[in-house]
């Protein structure tokens, strides 16, 4: 069984939340909402956080990159351009 990367939280202006993705949340009802699951970067599958990471150093600020994630049952594509974190400090 593969375990993907999910998304536990997006920082507000960050790429990935100009992008739609979501980070794990509560609905009105105080129960917990699974975010999004990220299984690819430019075409390269990502099974695990370590994967995510690895994939994306080969990357730098200023990249355009197409993102497939999961949401429920949908699989779903983005495209974002990359920004450095410390920016979001």
């Amino acid at each position: 069984m593969c375990i993907r990367d999910r998304v536990y939280g997006v920082e507000p202006n960050s790429p990935a939340s100009k992008a739609g993705l979501t980070g794990v949340t509560r609905n009105r009802f105080g129960e917990i909402e699974a975010g999004d699951i990220i299984t690819g970067i430019n075409k390269k599958e990502i099974k695990n956080t370590n994967d995510l990471f690895l994939t994306l150093e080969k990357y730098k600020s200023g990249d355009k990159i197409e993102v497939e994630f999961k949401r429920g049952d949908k699989k779903q594509k983005v495209f974002l351009v990359l920004e450095s974190s410390t920016k979001f400090k």
